[in-house]
C-alpha cells in the first residue's frame, strides 16, 4: 500500500476518534438531559413510519426497478440511499414533533456537529477525482458523500425552520 495512503487512512482515524471523544465527553456533560415519555411515544410512531417507508422502498426497488437501473446506477448505492431515506423521514418526524433533542438538551452542538459534517463530505465528494456514478458495479464515494451531504442539508434546515417556527409561536405568546 502507499504511504500515503496509510498515513490519511490513520490521521482519518485519529480525527474520527477525537471527534468521537469530544462529543462523548460533551454529551455526558449534560447528564439531566432525558426524554419524557411524550417523546419516546413520537419516536416509536416515527420508527415505525420509516420502517413502513424503507420495506416498501426496498420492496419496490428490488421488484420493479433493480433490473433497469442496475447498470446505471450500482445497487449498494440505491440501498444505502433507501436507508438515509428511512432515517431523514424518522428524524424529520421527530424534530418536527419536538421529539429528536432530549428535554434539557442545547441545540447548537447538534447544529455544529451537523455543519461539520456537512463540510467534511462536501469537501471529500469535490476533492475526490472519479465522478462516475457506477465504477464496476460498485457505487462511487463521492456520490455517497454527496448523498450525506444532502441528508445532513435537510436535517440542518429542519432544525432552523423549527426553531423558527418555535421563535414565531414565543413572539405570538407574548403579544
Amino acid at each position: 500500500m502507499n504511504n500515503s495512503f496509510l498515513g490519511g487512512l490513520l490521521f482519518g482515524f485519529v480525527i474520527v476518534f477525537g471527534i468521537f471523544l469530544v462529543v462523548s465527553f460533551l454529551a455526558r456533560k449534560g447528564k439531566n438531559a432525558h426524554y419524557d415519555e411524550r417523546q419516546k411515544i413520537i419516536r416509536g410512531e416515527g420508527y415505525k413510519i420509516s420502517f413502513i417507508t424503507v420495506s416498501i422502498l426496498n420492496f419496490v426497488y428490488g421488484c420493479m426497478v433493480y433490473d433497469s437501473t442496475s447498470s446505471i446506477i450500482a445497487p449498494q448505492l440505491v440501498v444505502i440511499t433507501i436507508a438515509l431515506i428511512g432515517l431523514l423521514i424518522y428524524t424529520l418526524y421527530c424534530i418536527f414533533n419536538d421529539a429528536y433533542l432530549q428535554v434539557g438538551q442545547k441545540i447548537g452542538k447538534w447544529i455544529g456537529l451537523i455543519i461539520l459534517v456537512i463540510i467534511g463530505n462536501g469537501y471529500a465528494a469535490f476533492s475526490n477525482s472519479k465522478r462516475d456514478f457506477n465504477i464496476k458495479e460498485l457505487a462511487n464515494v463521492s456520490l455517497l458523500n454527496i448523498i450525506i451531504v444532502i441528508f445532513f442539508s435537510i436535517v440542518l434546515i429542519s432544525f432552523l425552520i423549527k426553531q423558527y417556527m418555535l421563535r414565531k409561536d414565543e413572539n405570538n405568546e407574548e403579544s
